[in-house]
């Protein structure tokens, strides 16, 4: 994370949820996406294989921070059909 000194770093649309603690005990969150549960590295896709729209909660508790990731259904049959319409 190079010179970035936050305690918490939130990341947005990299399709990946996860969550890390660097070592100087900074916190990464990335919830992944709404949708598109998927990204491709080359000629390889990698998917984290549910549809579901995900998020996280980030808390601070005794002076600590920590994170959840959660995951909630969406309907992505439907937002599909959307996209193609528009």
């Amino acid at each position: 994370m190079g010179s970035i000194a936050e305690p918490v770093v939130a990341c947005g649309h990299t399709h990946i949820p996860r969550i890390v603690r660097s070592r100087r005990g900074q916190l990464l969150v990335s919830p992944g996406s709404v949708g598109l549960q998927a990204y491709q590295e080359g000629r390889v896709l990698i998917e984290s294989g549910t549809p579901d729209s995900r998020y996280a909660i980030v808390e601070r508790r005794n002076g600590a921070w920590g994170s959840q990731l959660l995951a909630v259904p969406y309907d992505h049959a439907s937002m599909a059909a959307l996209a193609k319409r528009r």
